[in-house]
């Protein structure tokens, strides 16, 4: 039909992955962009969790690396990878990163 709109709710009409994949993207672009042409971007990117919908481990390896590429910028990614060290090794070999380890809980009772 001429004419006709369609919308496309990328959100709502694609899968929990291909939605994470299209955050990481946005939000790596934003960071590249403001990278090549001196923005006023604070340098500084936190990902929680980034692999929760249970992406595959090759495309969350690829995002690392992605991230690992940003030397003078900040990048923090919370992830627990599955609580399985064999799945952080996986994912994170090869590539030039620190490692801060919590090995306890944060959020605890408070003592009286």
């Amino acid at each position: 039909m001429i004419g006709e709109q369609l919308f496309y709710n990328i959100k709502f009409d694609s899968s929990a992955t291909d939605f994470i994949r299209c955050l990481w993207s946005y939000y790596t672009a934003i960071l590249k962009t403001s990278v090549a042409f001196q923005t006023n971007h604070p340098m500084l990117l936190i990902f929680d969790e980034p692999k929760q919908q249970d992406m595959a481990i090759v495309n969350f390896k690829s995002f690392l690396s992605e991230l690992s590429q940003f030397k003078a910028q900040q990048i923090l990614v919370f992830a627990s990878f599955e609580n399985s060290d064999d799945s952080f090794n996986e994912a994170t070999r090869g590539l030039n990163f620190s490692l801060n380890r919590i090995e306890d809980k944060l959020i605890k009772p408070l003592l009286k």
